[in-house]
């Protein structure tokens, strides 16, 4: 199987989303968990 190179411009906006999401250096509770799963359900 080849490697990937990159991500399919399709998915790029949820691969960012999660990306920042990982990215929080913040404590996460859990409405800030809801705000992040309803901007990712509206895309």
């Amino acid at each position: 199987i080849k490697r990937f190179h990159g991500v399919a411009t399709k998915y790029l906006e949820h691969y960012l989303g999660w990306f920042r999401f990982m990215d929080t250096p913040e404590n996460l509770n859990e409405n800030r968990l809801f705000s992040i799963q309803q901007q990712l359900i509206r895309t």
